[in-house]
């Protein structure tokens, strides 16, 4: 698809958006363009694909779109596109920029001190501000957002033209943003900071330079980076010693307010990678030089062939400067003291003035062995009293011993060129309280004992504790004290400390069932009581069935048991219109029973001459144990 627009408005810079796919291949775009002056017609410029997405990339209004491109006053315009099979876009859009020609083009005035670098260890670098090169704050939509650190630095070129004067600067300051902003929905320039071919830098996202801002310059890797932008295309060129020179300086002095080690690597997770040029998937945590090119993290050749050979000597030169930053070695105080759930608290403040908006690491010893380890990033903001800027604060907590009385001391080490300290130690007494807890149980004719209670440690009162409960001396049960008990509140005791617990006894013996409670806190583990449980009363079971034999006696079949004594033969009383006629043991095999886990013989068979009439025939079984005698069943009988 060719598109011929001769005659123009007047413009410098141009790009295409589209919406759809955001492909890596399979889409070329090519411009030309006619100068105003000379009325010539330029050749043929290659637009790069920017894939890397707002801040937001699937936010409505973003639009997918190639780099700008500078060409310089141009008043006409020729633009190719070549699309391959299976590339999805439409409402592709050309866009033309003219910046307008204002006063701070021609005189910038004079570059200012990076602001908000209170405290930095290293010169600050002068840089252009956003109202020096003319940003209209009215076109930025995008609301500052903060990463709680900086970790590494991504090097970019914009893949323009080079043949740009410092008189232009200014207006491609203003073009990309128009274009990044605006017309792909951005609401702000991406870059952190631009480098021009001069050695000259200009401030780009709104948010402070020596903050941790948020760019939209590293699809899936803008949190903890700072994005500092090469104005011009690096892959046709070789990189300006200026502006290799400024590059450094400037990751140098951010690199020092943050503690980040030039040379080293670091660890960063891809987050929103989706519609950009991210290498890996959402979630992956990979391995990267804290000072990376754009391409290490992304399908892209940026920053420029000349622009990524460039980064051995920028690491090289950035450690250099660093180097010379002077040496402090880190302070800090911590207090320390009996926490609401019988752990050891401890807060305090570290800071590094090698590193000044650093988070210094604070180890943790416990009589004399190492027990924890806290980031100094929280805020203190009484610190700022004292000129400190950024927030070094930290609260954390340590498991007391068993004696509760302990020495915690804190190290903290060093993000500069100074030394580790050792900055302070306490001694710290936590109050021993033995848990507390009660009980009851019940156990049924199943054998299955019920045991309901409350346990509750105040040295931590609001989790639950741990109950062991033992069956005749073995442990049967061990779980958290955490069902309702609201009668508790009555007593002032907050949270959830119920115990509601089933365990197997036995059907036919006793069971000593005791109830241990571990402690939380500096106190002991505790035996909050045992009960004996016997089995509960069992009444005896049977069956019967009577009736008249070829003799014309009357037979009565049937069996017997009481399972207080399930080897026993229990005792039948038959009775025959309410006389009693015969007493007699249910002894005789019934094999039938051991399919039920009855043992042993508990059959019977009686016969007896019949009165003649009816007669209603009832089987009494007596009981064994605590039980109570029972009346199995009758049965009438005719003669």
């Amino acid at each position: 698809m060719v598109l011929a627009q001769p005659n123009t408005k007047g413009f410098s810079m141009a790009g295409v958006t589209w919406a759809g796919d955001n492909p890596t291949t399979g889409l070329a775009v090519q411009i030309r363009v006619k100068d105003t002056e000379k009325g010539t017609w330029s050749g043929w410029t290659d637009l790069s694909l920017n894939q890397d997405g707002g801040p937001n990339p699937n936010a409505a209004g973003e639009r997918n779109g190639t780099d700008p491109y500078w060409f310089g006053t141009s008043d006409g315009i020729e633009i190719s596109v070549t699309i391959a099979p299976g590339v999805n876009i439409t409402d592709a859009k050309l866009t033309l920029i003219d910046p307008k020609k204002i006063s701070q083009d021609g005189n910038p005035g004079a570059p200012q001190p990076a602001a908000q670098a209170h405290g930095a260890p290293g010169d600050q670098p002068l840089v252009y501000t956003r109202a020096q090169w003319g940003a209209d704050e009215s076109k930025r939509t995008w609301d500052p957002q903060y990463a709680s650190t900086i970790k590494a630095a991504t090097l970019h070129h914009s893949a323009d033209g080079n043949n740009y004067s410092e008189a232009d600067v200014p207006g491609i300051m203003r073009s990309i943003y128009q274009y990044q902003a605006v017309t792909q929905g951005w609401g702000d320039i991406g870059y952190n900071v631009v480098v021009d071919k001069f050695g000259r830098a200009w401030e780009g996202r709104y948010g402070g330079l020596a903050s941790t801002v948020i760019g939209a310059h590293a699809g899936g890797f803008n949190t903890y980076t700072f994005g500092v932008s090469m104005l011009g295309n690096y892959d046709l060129v070789d990189v300006p010693a200026a502006t290799k020179e400024t590059v450094a300086q400037l990751i140098a002095w951010k690199f020092g307010l943050y503690g980040v080690n030039p040379t080293g690597t670091t660890q960063l997770t891809q987050m929103n990678g989706g519609f950009t040029t991210a290498k890996f998937n959402d979630g992956q945590t990979v391995t990267l030089n804290t000072i990376f090119g754009h391409r290490d993290t992304g399908n892209t050749v940026c920053p420029g062939r000349y622009g990524y050979a460039a980064l051995p000597s920028i690491r090289a030169r950035v450690a250099q400067i660093m180097s010379s930053y002077p040496a402090f070695d880190p302070q800090g105080a911590m207090s320390t003291g009996a926490g609401t759930n019988g752990e050891i608290a401890i807060n305090g403040w570290a800071f590094d003035g090698s590193a000044p908006y650093g988070s210094a690491t604070v180890m943790f010893t416990l009589n004399g062995q190492v027990a924890g380890y806290a980031s100094a990033s929280g805020p203190r903001p009484e610190l700022g009293n004292y000129g400190i800027p950024g927030n070094h604060g930290f609260t954390t907590t340590l498991k007391p011993s068993s004696t509760g009385s302990d020495t915690v001391c804190m190290f903290i080490f060093n993000l500069g060129n100074g030394k580790d300290v050792l900055a302070q130690c306490s001694k710290v007494v936590i109050p021993k309280i033995n848990p507390q807890a009660a009980f009851t149980a019940t156990k049924d004719a199943a054998g299955l004992i019920h045991a309901d209670g409350w346990a509750i440690d105040m040295s931590a009162p609001m989790e639950p504790t741990v109950v062991m409960l033992t069956l005749d001396g073995a442990a049967v049960s061990f779980s958290y004290a955490n069902g309702p008990r609201p009668e508790l509140a009555n007593y002032g005791i907050p949270g959830n400390h119920g115990l509601n617990t089933v365990v197997q006894g036995s059907r036919t013996s006793s069971n000593l069932l005791c109830m241990y409670v571990f402690n939380i806190g500096a106190g002991s583990d505790i035996l909050a009581g045992c009960l004996t449980l016997a089995p509960p009363p069992i009444d005896p079971q049977g069956a019967m069935q009577a009736g008249v034999d070829k003799s014309g006696n009357i037979v009565v079949d049937g069996w017997a048991f009481d399972l207080s004594d399930p080897t026993a033969a229990a005792t039948v009383m038959l009775t025959s219109n309410g006389q009693a006629f015969a007493f007699l043991y249910a002894d005789q095999p019934r094999p039938e029973l051991a399919n039920y886990g009855v043992p042993g013989n508990h059959g019977f068979v009686y016969a007896t001459k019949p009165s003649k009439g009816s007669s209603q025939v009832c089987m009494y079984v007596f009981n064994i144990g605590g039980g109570a005698d029972r009346l199995v069943g009758c049965a009438t009988v005719k003669v």
